[in-house]
């Protein structure tokens, strides 16, 4: 903080959340490219002797996959504490080449002017390559969302109305498992959250039960964000590959991130309105298999509102804006092949995880 005369005061800190890129290329037809992002900013606000780091997307693989109109949702927040500049690079057989890069400038975008984000065009030297940036300033606290454990039920198989139907008809009950498992703590942990995940999961197992499920058939699983398109953009497992999952099967989710934790926590951008897909996908030998999409949705956490159905009698020690932990089932439509699956979470503000 900084102390001015006998008033102490908070230092602010600016973030620039870059929110999607939009590939405007008409030239590339029906081909594509792949490509990779590095964001360059100053870590430090020392002038000419900052230091710089970098933030990439994709976060695990080197490059993904783009063709023409392609939107990618980048989904990025670094310190805005000097300029900032974006670098496009294509992959190359010997070497990557640099396709394109824009800088944005501390001075021209103060922070929250707007709940709008910019849109700035640019093109790499030829014109041949033209992009969109969406990207905004903001000094409010970081939103975050903070991934528990994964609890399969069911393992990739047929989603059928039954199937869909015993899901439904088990929200309730699941509910009260979950607000039972937190029942006593007032300012629930990742491992509390963890342990509800086994303790839901073994509510919906018993449910597909019914309708004959439960076999043992395996998923290579592992997870992306943003458009759902984007198989590239995958944050889990670390390094880029898959964990096996059975029914019955459990695993801590952990991953880095800027603030140095083991948290697997995803940053949620008030320029995208705190929100953003989360994909879980089966690794296959031919086309990778949707496993399902739920939304990651931090909006009613900012406004201070209730986002945890699980809890009715839940009540914080602290502020009811403070921790929300929750859960997902994550499944296919019926007629769609994938598993059945538990996600639990919970949002903070200021830092990840508990």
């Amino acid at each position: 903080m900084i102390i001015t005369g006998n008033i102490v005061r908070p230092i602010v800190t600016t973030y620039l959340e870059l929110t999607t890129l939009q590939v405007s290329n008409q030239s590339l037809g029906d081909k594509h490219m792949n490509i990779r992002v590095e964001v360059c900013y100053p870590s430090t606000s020392d002038g000419e002797n900052s230091e710089s780091s970098t933030e990439n997307y994709p976060q695990l693989n080197k490059y993904t996959r783009v063709g023409s109109n392609t939107q990618l949702d980048l989904n990025l927040r670094v310190p805005f504490l000097g300029d900032v500049t974006v670098n496009i690079y294509k992959d190359k057989v010997m070497r990557d080449e640099k396709l394109a890069a824009y800088t944005i400038k501390l001075e021209d975008y103060p922070p929250d002017i707007s709940d709008e984000s910019n849109a700035k065009s640019f093109g790499s030297d030829d014109n041949r390559c033209q992009f969109t940036l969406s990207f905004g300033a903001t000094a409010e606290d970081p939103v975050y969302v903070t991934l528990g454990e994964l609890f399969c039920v069911e393992a990739s198989d047929d989603i059928s109305v039954g199937t869909v139907e015993q899901i439904s008809n088990a929200v309730e009950s699941a509910y009260s498992v979950f607000g039972r498992a937190l029942a006593g703590v007032p300012d629930p942990r990742m491992q509390i959250v963890g342990a509800a995940a086994q303790a839901v999961g073994s509510v919906y197992s018993e449910a597909l039960k019914v309708v004959g499920k439960l076999g043992d058939d395996t998923d290579n699983v592992y997870m992306t964000i943003g458009t759902s398109s984007d198989k590239y953009n995958q944050i889990w497992p670390n390094p880029a590959e898959y964990t096996p999952m059975s029914a019955s099967d459990s695993v801590v989710l952990t991953g880095t991130n800027s603030t140095g934790s083991n948290y697997l926590a995803i940053p949620l951008l008030k320029y995208a309105f705190y929100k953003v897909n989360l994909n879980l996908w089966d690794s296959d030998l031919g086309p990778d298999t949707s496993l399902g999409t739920v939304v990651l949705d931090g909006s009613s956490f900012v406004e201070g509102g209730s986002i945890n159905p699980s809890q009715p009698g839940f009540v914080s020690s602290q502020n009811a804006n403070q921790d929300n932990p929750g859960f997902f089932v994550i499944y296919g439509r019926d007629g769609d092949k994938g598993g059945v699956y538990v996600l639990t979470y919970k949002y903070s503000s200021g830092s990840p995880g508990a």
